[in-house]
């Protein structure tokens, strides 16, 4: 399984051409095919209503991925398409070993907790804002793409104290949307024995400010084009992802002045030993 959306290879306009990837026109009958195989249906919900009156009505794919969902204007023009994972249930990376070993209660801790955390980003939010990215291409007679919204819960890490779960949220970066966006990182560590949430910082073998004051040094060596002092104010705004065989610091896009895309610095675990305790430091179970 891919670990989140930003690594998955992105596909050129030509390419998608020749895929025969690219969607089509909706239609009034309830049901469209769309030349990538995928039926969206029209759903019971109801629809969306701008403050000018305009709705938008909620479509979902009933073939390629039922957790896809497409909010259409009345003129069959795709407004926001979203993808939610909300459970680390969902998707199982082969590679480690999940809920293994949990007890049933520890395990139920853990689902609660997602189940009250649902959704992180503002959906209401995102739909005002693609109607609003909508209207202004129609004024200015330009092309309009359709916003696309994602929540991605998996896990990243483990050992045998703990499981480590990050949630990616991705939205677009600008409201003019050109196809770029930017992720937010939520990192949620489990105690593989209890389901109780451990606080991250516990993990390491210094205090919270002295990790990040690490973090930033190692940042500005790994690449020479950001500097300690780029990094050094904005740590509190960076986000510590913990995988299997490196940890990530990850900025999202506007952490920092004239920044222009998410950045990520990672670090294999023994460039930075002494930064973690040792029975911190994730590793397959033997």
């Amino acid at each position: 399984m891919n670990r989140f959306r930003r690594h998955r290879k992105v596909l050129t306009l030509p390419a998608l051409l020749a895929a025969g990837l690219l969607t089509g026109c909706g239609n009034s009958d309830g049901t469209e095919e769309v030349h990538s195989f995928a039926v969206w249906e029209k759903t019971d919900e109801v629809s969306y209503t701008f403050s000018d009156g305009e709705t938008a009505a909620k479509w979902k794919n009933e073939k390629e991925d039922t957790r896809q969902y497409r909010y259409r204007l009345e003129n069959g023009t795709d407004l926001l398409e979203t993808t939610n994972v909300l459970s680390p249930e969902e998707e199982i990376d082969s590679e480690l070993s999940g809920f293994d070993g949990f007890s049933d209660p520890a395990k139920e801790k853990v689902r609660t907790w997602y189940r009250e955390q649902g959704l992180l980003y503002d959906l209401d939010q995102e739909l005002e804002d693609a109607y609003q990215d909508y209207l202004e291409c129609e004024k200015n007679r330009e092309h309009f793409t359709c916003h696309k919204v994602s929540q991605d819960v998996t896990e990243s890490a483990e050992n045998q104290e703990y499981m480590v779960i990050l949630t990616a949220v991705t939205t677009p970066k600008k409201l003019h949307f050109d196809g770029g966006t930017t992720c937010n990182y939520q990192t949620a560590v489990f105690s593989r024995s209890t389901g109780d949430r451990v606080d991250i910082w516990s993990l390491f073998t210094m205090p919270e400010d002295q990790v990040k004051e690490e973090l930033a040094k190692n940042c500005s060596i790994e690449d020479t084009t950001v500097s300690e002092q780029d990094v050094g104010p904005v740590m509190d705004q960076g986000q510590i992802l913990l995988f299997q065989d490196y940890l990530e610091v990850w900025f999202p896009y506007g952490t920092w002045e004239r920044q222009e895309f998410d950045k990520g610095f990672g670090f294999e675990y023994d460039k930075i030993e002494g930064l973690l305790y040792d029975w911190a430091v994730p590793q397959k179970e033997e």
